[in-house]
């Protein structure tokens, strides 16, 4: 009789063992394959790749804050003779402008050292400071004149950043581009 318990807890025991090596190698494969995705989705050859809507994933990673700043530059930074910095999306979009809905001023700072024209105009006519001040990002704002950018520029509706600002009820935004236009 011991030795049919015996054996009994041999097989338990050996179908515990089982299962629990059989979840880590589950989980190993979704790992894996978390990482082929990962890297497939920033590989050189995709990095241009634009979806029905004319975004590319470095546009995707911008607009959509699934990553994190830290993320986001080693994107730019793997990337960074790869990218095409003139690809605009469906609505005439620049990947500065996608950095203005991210925020962070060294990513924007990062992308206007690479682009041509900093007051370069969306299908609407609104810059990226126009967008940073739609949007209330104060400190892409700041960044943005900072590097040179237009507060005078005007879109197709004949809105200046300032304006917009004032109608978003953005204060802080709207007192500081008028600061600098004194």
């Amino acid at each position: 009789m011991n030795k049919t318990k015996n054996k009994k807890k041999v097989k338990q025991k050996n179908k515990k063992t089982y299962y629990y090596i059989g979840t880590i190698i589950l989980i190993a494969v979704l790992f894996y394959l978390l990482f082929m995705f990962y890297n497939l989705k920033t590989s050189s050859s995709d990095i241009n790749k634009k979806d029905n809507e004319g975004l590319t994933v470095l546009m995707h990673a911008l607009s959509d804050n699934n990553l994190n700043k830290n993320e986001i530059k080693k994107l730019i930074l793997d990337n960074r003779k790869k990218i095409d910095y003139t690809l605009k999306d469906s609505n005439g979009r620049n990947i500065l402008m996608y950095a203005v809905f991210y925020g962070y001023s060294d990513i924007i700072k990062d992308i206007a050292k690479q682009i041509d024209n900093i007051n370069e105009k969306d299908n609407d006519g609104r810059t990226a400071l126009h967008l940073a001040a739609q949007y209330g990002k104060y400190e892409a704002v700041a960044t943005l004149v900072e590097l040179g950018a237009d507060i005078n520029i005007k879109d197709n509706l004949s809105l200046k950043p300032i304006d917009i600002a004032e109608f978003e009820g953005f204060e802080e935004i709207y007192n500081y581009l008028q600061s600098k236009s004194n």
